[in-house]
């Protein structure tokens, strides 16, 4: 049985734009964390608001919550190339990636998706320091004040 959740559905497409089914193994490493968010909101839409409900982001090309993944991660976007830009700055050295504290901010979000709460979902009430963590990637620098950093993308 599904959840029904009148006028919350359509808020989605923020969470997509700014923005797991999910890769079991590591749902929260940096080559993971856009996919195991995009899995999320498809989930959601798919699984927790019927098609009136569901938002516009969802609604003009993809029938289904696999063909919503398999989209999104063709489009790829902003969470696809934040991903990307840490793996880069991670290979040459200059920062490491904070896979606990990845997990901890972003693994409520993930687990109110799948349990169809708009709100949580929707509207996550996000600390400042996940929130400063998301903006970067999750990504910890590692290079001195004034030498070179950078992910060469």
């Amino acid at each position: 049985m599904l959840k029904r959740l009148p006028a919350v559905c359509g808020a989605l497409s923020v969470v997509v734009v700014s923005a797991g089914c999910f890769n079991l193994l590591f749902p929260y490493a940096p080559d993971q964390t856009a996919e195991t968010l995009l899995r999320a909101s498809c989930n959601f839409a798919f699984n927790c608001c019927d098609a009136a409900e569901r938002p516009e982001a969802f609604a003009s090309a993809t029938r289904d919550e696999a063909t919503c993944v398999e989209e999104g991660l063709e489009e790829g976007g902003s969470s696809t190339i934040l991903g990307q830009r840490v793996q880069a700055a991670i290979a040459l050295g200059n920062a490491e990636y904070d896979q606990a504290l990845a997990e901890k901010c972003l693994k409520p979000i993930v687990d109110a998706a799948n349990a169809c709460d708009a709100r949580a979902f929707l509207r996550p009430e996000v600390s400042a320091e996940c929130n400063s963590a998301l903006a970067r990637g999750f990504a910890i620098g590692k290079v001195k004040d004034g030498d070179d950093c950078t992910d060469e993308i």
